[in-house]
């Protein structure tokens, strides 16, 4: 990483979430996305609607700014079906190669 690391926290259904996950977050995902190296998706399910909206927004934008091979995405999380529901519930498989 060549600049300071600056995590983005998203949470779902928690009485704090608005102040760390505000109703405009995705105006702000193309700016965050175009100056990453790397997205890291701890603890994603990708079973809930939103988790996959912004999966998918994530890759549209990488594909808009033409970052598909320098901006690197790791799945964590121990439940081996993540990973399928990530991969099933994008728009287009062919993103992955």
């Amino acid at each position: 990483c060549s600049k300071l690391l600056r995590p983005k926290i998203m949470l779902y259904d928690d009485a704090d979430s608005e102040l760390i996950t505000p109703d405009v977050v995705m105006e702000v995902m193309d700016e965050d996305v175009s100056k990453a190296d790397l997205i890291l998706w701890i603890g994603i399910s990708f079973q809930q609607s939103a988790s996959l909206e912004y999966f998918r927004n994530i890759l549209r934008v990488i594909k808009e700014f033409g970052k598909e091979g320098t901006i690197v995405q790791g799945l964590i999380n121990p439940d081996e079906d993540s990973s399928f529901n990530a991969l099933t519930g994008s728009n287009n498989i062919d993103d992955f190669k």
